[in-house]
C-alpha cells in the first residue's frame, strides 16, 4: 500500500508542475502498484454496497401455516452459467432452527427483493422467532424480528366500529382464517356482537365476511343491545376457534 502511495505521489509531482506537458511516463512497477491498490479500494467498496439486507416481514406475526412477505435488497448474487438457477436459491432461518428454502426470481442483485413464504409448521407460538435469510454464497442478513401467534381466526380491522345504529346497515370484518375456503360456511362459523349473533350477508371469505345489524334502536333493544354501550365483537372460525374480542362501539342515531 505504502508503495502505491509513492507511486500516486511521484505522478502528482512530475505532473502539477507542468500540466500542459501531458502526464509523465511512470515505470511499468509504479503503474501495477497503483492499479492494484485501486482495484482492491473498489472490490472492497463493492462488497460493502452487495450485502445482503431485510428491510420488512409483513405481517410482523403470524399462526403456523399463514403465508408472509420477506422483502430485502442484494438478496441474490450474479448468475452463473446459462440455464443455471442455484444462484437465486436462498435459506429462510425463523429462529435459527426453521429452515426454508426459496427460489427467487431472476432479477438484479441490487433490486428489491421479495420473498412469499410460509411460517413453518413446527414454530412454537409465543416463542421469539427472528427472520434471517441466506443468500447463496453464504451470506447472511440480520435478524428481523417476528413473533409466531396461536392459529385460528383473526379479526384486523372492523368497518364501522362505531356503529350509528339506524344509519349503518352492516359491518365489514377483516381478519385471517375465517374459514379454510372462500365461500364456505360450516356449522361452527358464527359472528357475535355483545354475545348476539349476526346474521352473515352473502358467503364467508377466507379473510372477510359482512353481517346484517339491527335496523333501529327499538330492534335493538329488542336483541339485547344496550344503546348507547361499548361492547365486544368476536368471530368463530369453522372449526369452532374464537378469535380475539374486538371493540365496537353502539351509538343512536342523532335525530334533526
Amino acid at each position: 500500500m505504502a508503495q502505491a502511495l509513492s507511486g500516486a505521489l511521484v505522478l502528482f509531482w512530475k505532473f502539477l508542475p507542468a500540466p500542459h506537458a501531458g502526464l509523465p511516463d511512470l515505470s511499468p512497477t509504479l503503474v501495477a502498484l497503483t492499479g492494484v491498490a485501486a482495484a482492491g479500494y473498489a472490490t472492497k467498496k463493492g462488497l460493502e454496497t452487495n450485502i445482503p439486507t431485510l428491510t420488512g416481514v409483513y405481517p410482523a406475526a403470524a399462526a403456523p401455516g399463514e403465508p408472509i412477505i420477506i422483502r430485502g435488497k442484494n438478496l441474490t448474487i450474479s448468475s452463473g452459467a446459462e440455464g443455471e438457477d442455484s444462484s437465486n436459491q436462498v435459506r429462510v432461518l425463523f429462529g435459527g432452527r426453521h429452515v426454508q428454502t426459496v427460489q427467487l426470481p431472476d432479477v438484479k442483485p441490487t433490486a428489491t427483493d421479495e420473498i412469499r413464504i410460509s411460517v413453518p409448521a413446527g414454530a412454537e407460538p409465543g416463542n421469539p422467532t427472528p427472520v434471517t435469510v441466506i443468500r447463496a454464497d453464504g451470506i447472511a442478513t440480520e435478524e428481523l424480528p417476528f413473533d409466531v401467534i396461536a392459529g385460528g381466526p383473526r379479526i384486523t380491522n372492523v368497518s364501522p366500529n362505531t356503529i350509528v345504529i339506524g344509519l349503518d346497515r352492516e359491518i365489514v370484518i377483516d381478519g385471517v382464517s375465517f374459514v379454510s375456503e372462500d365461500g364456505q360456511r360450516p356449522s361452527k362459523n358464527d359472528i357475535k356482537l355483545r354475545g348476539r349473533t349476526l346474521r352473515p350477508i352473502g358467503g364467508w371469505g377466507t379473510g372477510r365476511v359482512r353481517a346484517r345489524l339491527p335496523d333501529n334502536v327499538r330492534d335493538a333493544e329488542a336483541r339485547g343491545f344496550a344503546i348507547p354501550s361499548s361492547t365486544e365483537l368476536v368471530v368463530y372460525d369453522d372449526k369452532g376457534r374464537k378469535s380475539r374480542p374486538e371493540p365496537v362501539e353502539l351509538v343512536a342515531r342523532k335525530t334533526q
